[in-house]
């Protein structure tokens, strides 16, 4: 299918968040390809590509990153000097964030490329792309939203109304619906992001399950398993984001805030917590990230899941689904003996560090070695047979 017969241009065109420029290279006839492999970029292969479902052929980097790997497992990159495309015959969307965008424009400009998008408000640009994929999905289930209420129903599942947040959490409730909620209450695959649903084969919850939802932030994956009957303890250490947890634990009977960091030692832990009033509520951790002025480092309550099953005088966990920044293979050193005795299905983000497959692999296997292990997407998921 060509881009300008995309299902979703006429939406596109009513909504004044997304610029006519950017419209209209996506439905030109010229190649299009993605400048720069940092955040801006997977958001755009996430809400253009995967979700909006445009051709885009590959992503374009400056020669210094020519041996740095990136995330993206759809589209191919070139460094500048050895793209295989013609300067004439390419549409370029600078995904970047503006600090860096005005010098590379003009860079692209002298070098020959005269077909550019540089966006002014990427924040807004997002929000609306990925409402317009996730009212896309709506329709295609026959679902009828009503935003004047408190909260939002889509079947058995209910949460806290998010257009009447604020724009971060709006934004990071759509771009994060196609992973966490549509596979399992809409089972629908087709928003998928390049990280993967956190159900996958063995790997499932089923009704009455004990869940272990670590790093829950918002509760989307937590409102998600409670919608499903499951039991859930939800991590989340962070106060500003557990507030939003909160409301959402209002809405089922079934859901336990844990305002704890999941690690190897119980006790407290430094935590590098994302700025309230940065764009990502999704990133704290505890791996040091002092030196990047998002973060701030706040002392924080740990615990290990072995001490939290104790504690809690749990006789069974069913599933842990973990997405902590890089933390998982603390958490798996400090649960040794749940997988051994409980023999949680698991499911693991695998993105935060190169060796995090092996790791985390060699983790679970010496707790338990009748694990069994695969890798999709940018997860890790497993489970005793």
């Amino acid at each position: 299918m060509l881009n300008s017969e995309n299902k979703y241009v006429n939406v596109m065109r009513k909504n004044s968040d997304i610029p006519d420029e950017l419209i209209n290279i996506l439905v030109s006839d010229k190649p299009i390809l993605f400048y720069g492999t940092g955040n801006q970029g997977l958001i755009c292969e996430e809400t253009l590509v995967d979700g909006l479902g445009f051709k885009v052929e590959a992503f374009l980097k400056s020669d210094e990153y020519k041996n740095v790997a990136n995330r993206y497992s759809q589209l191919p990159s070139y460094c500048l000097s050895e793209s295989p495309f013609d300067k004439n015959d390419v549409c370029i969307i600078l995904a970047m964030g503006r600090k860096n965008s005005d010098l590379v424009y003009d860079a692209l400009d002298k070098a020959g490329y005269s077909n550019l998008f540089l966006c002014e408000d990427w924040e807004s640009v997002n929000a609306a792309l990925r409402e317009v994929r996730f009212q896309g999905l709506m329709d295609e289930h026959g679902i009828e939203l009503d935003k004047t209420k408190d909260y939002i129903k889509i079947r058995d599942f209910r949460f806290n109304n998010p257009w009447k947040e604020r724009d971060n959490y709006l934004s990071f409730f759509l771009g994060e619906f196609g992973e966490l909620v549509a596979p399992h209450i809409l089972h629908d695959l087709s928003a998928l992001r390049t990280e993967g649903p956190y159900c996958y084969g063995q790997v499932d919850i089923s009704p009455g399950d004990v869940v272990l939802d670590l790093g829950a932030n918002i509760g989307l994956f937590t409102a998600t398993a409670s919608a499903l009957k499951c039991k859930v303890y939800a991590f989340e250490p962070i106060d500003f984001i557990s507030k939003y947890l909160k409301k959402t634990t209002d809405l089922y009977e079934n859901i336990e805030i844990v305002k704890a960091a999941a690690g190897n030692k119980t006790g407290t832990v430094t935590f590098s917590k994302v700025a309230e009033d940065f764009h990502d509520i999704g990133e704290s951790t505890i791996i040091d990230r002092q030196n990047e002025e998002a973060f701030e480092a706040i002392i924080v309550p740990a615990i290990t899941i072995d001490d939290f099953v104790e504690k809690y005088n749990l006789d069974r966990v069913d599933f842990i689904k973990a997405d902590i920044e890089g933390s998982e293979r603390y958490m798996l050193e400090g649960a040794k003996k749940t997988l051994k005795e409980l023999k949680p299905k698991m499911a693991l983000c695998t993105y935060h560090f190169p060796d995090d497959k092996e790791v985390m692999t060699n983790l679970i296997l010496n707790a338990n070695p009748d694990y069994k292990i695969e890798y999709r997407w940018e997860k890790l998921y497993a489970y005793v047979p």
